[in-house]
């Protein structure tokens, strides 16, 4: 398999825009040499004669390098944007998303079309992704005329029949909305992540509301010079502390690869999780191996890469003894439904909960359905080892386990149904899911019992 091909896009014109560019080119330069990215960057006006048509640089941009059969990934990243984190693998987060045409975050709407387009990722090889392309060209040329750009100087002047000027990001929302096969391939990332002011891997200083964005990317850049701190890698953490989520041990599920991007953003930050199951294997699957209370390799792996974390851990055997300020322990059988709910209502705010117990099919739905309304918003809830089940839920070895089952069916069809739980449950949790992802364990084909994980992000 030939490697991702990925490109860097920025675009401007006019003196602010150019400045912008500069201020930030040498770091973006730099994030496209560590990773191999192809940094294309284009001054001046495609379309159009003043400075502030090039907002529209981007469509035409795009256009061309699907004419001309480039088929990777395209970052496009506006001029008052800074790419925060040199080291974030970008690789493996766009490999996550490969079955997307497009990773953008939410605009000021609750539809899902009203996207905010100031940075956005296209992935070219999809099969629409040309499409969004083509079509939003097409829009651009058909509603956009010569005439109107040569008789609107002012950037974003009113028409001569006073209507507003059509901009380049709504006519991509109206093509999302229009086609609703093309809004499907639409990942929605979380706001934290990219695009708006507080964006931990990609900022936006136009959201700071700050008039002078030239002097807050120059110290955005001074700041990142600055930054000496080494590369923490989650994998070689997980590895070093012989847990079966890196690569030397299990059976080549490599979790930790799988949740570096989601969890890198926000390794700094001070926020509380919550890991379901701590044992090295546990009574329902291995009843006699000796148990070690101080034995937690997962857990000294959060509290190592996450450092202003509280982690909380819950297992039906006793860890107690394992002592750390920032961990807190519950002794919980999680088949046991009122032990549980009794569980979430002594649990904080959860940034992530990672469900590795029993792997039982109920054990998972009962956590998943108490927890889950602890997760904050932009959080993710992951389910591991959906592939590999205890028996005897193992009675089918040939078809997804009802976890799976049941998200699957809602990431195609929208619909959360679970016969165990109240309708109110489901429906509530329902409401609240963002994204669902299901993960494909490694040297599997595509198909029933190949979903090694479900990663469930909260709205």
């Amino acid at each position: 398999m030939s490697e991702m091909q990925i490109r860097l896009l920025q675009t401007a014109s006019g003196q602010l825009y150019r400045e912008m560019l500069e201020a930030t080119e040498r770091l973006h330069g730099a994030f496209c040499e560590r990773h191999g990215i192809e940094f294309v960057l284009h001054i001046g006006v495609k379309r159009g004669a003043a400075d502030w048509q090039a907002t529209f640089n981007r469509i035409d941009l795009l256009a061309e390098m699907v004419t001309e059969g480039y088929r990777g990934w395209v970052l496009y990243v506006d001029a008052d944007a800074l790419i925060r984190q040199p080291d974030f693998p970008i690789r493996d987060y766009l490999s996550r998303h490969a079955d997307k045409a497009l990773i953008a975050v939410p605009g000021t709407a609750t539809a899902k079309w009203d996207i905010n387009a100031g940075v956005m990722f296209v992935n070219l090889g999809h099969p629409h992704a040309p499409e969004i392309i083509q079509r939003w060209q097409e829009s651009f040329y058909r509603i956009v005329t010569d005439q109107m750009l040569a008789e609107t100087i002012q950037p974003w002047g009113a028409l001569p029949d006073g209507k507003p000027f059509p901009d380049d990001q709504h006519l991509l929302q109206m093509v999302l909305l229009h086609h609703p096969h093309l809004l499907d391939t639409l990942y929605l990332e979380s706001v934290h992540f990219m695009n708006y002011g507080g964006g931990t891997f990609i900022r936006q200083v136009i959201r700071d509301g700050n008039s002078d964005r030239v002097a807050t990317l120059r110290t955005m850049v001074a700041a990142a010079d600055a930054d000496e701190t080494p590369t923490v890698s989650l994998p070689a953490i997980a590895d070093r502390f012989g847990t079966a989520k890196g690569t030397l041990k299990g059976r080549g599920e490599r979790y930790a690869s799988t949740y570096e991007p989601l969890f890198s953003p926000h390794r700094m930050q001070r926020f509380a999780m919550l890991e379901i199951g701590l044992s090295d294997g546990g009574p329902e699957c291995a009843p006699d191996v000796r148990h070690d209370p101080m034995a937690v390799p997962s857990i000294a792996v959060w509290l190592e890469y996450f450092p202003n974390a509280i982690v909380h851990g819950v297992d039906v055997r006793d860890h107690g003894r394992f002592a750390d300020p920032r961990f807190v322990f519950e002794m919980v059988d999680i088949a046991d439904r009122a032990a549980v709910a009794a569980l979430r209502d002594t649990l904080p705010p959860l940034q992530f909960v990672i469900d590795d117990g029993s792997h039982s099919e109920a054990d998972q739905r009962i956590a998943f359905f108490a927890i889950f309304e602890r997760i904050v918003s932009g959080g993710y809830y992951v389910i591991e080892n959906t592939h590999r089940r205890p028996w005897p839920d193992d009675a089918s070895p040939d078809t997804d386990s009802l976890t799976v089952a049941m998200f699957r069916e809602f990431a195609e069809r929208g619909t959360l149904r679970c016969a165990e739980e109240t309708p109110d449950a489901v429906h509530a949790a329902a409401r609240a899911i963002a994204n669902i992802d299901l993960v494909q364990a490694i040297g599997t084909e595509p198909g029933r019992r190949s979903i090694k994980a479900v990663i469930i992000r909260k709205h």
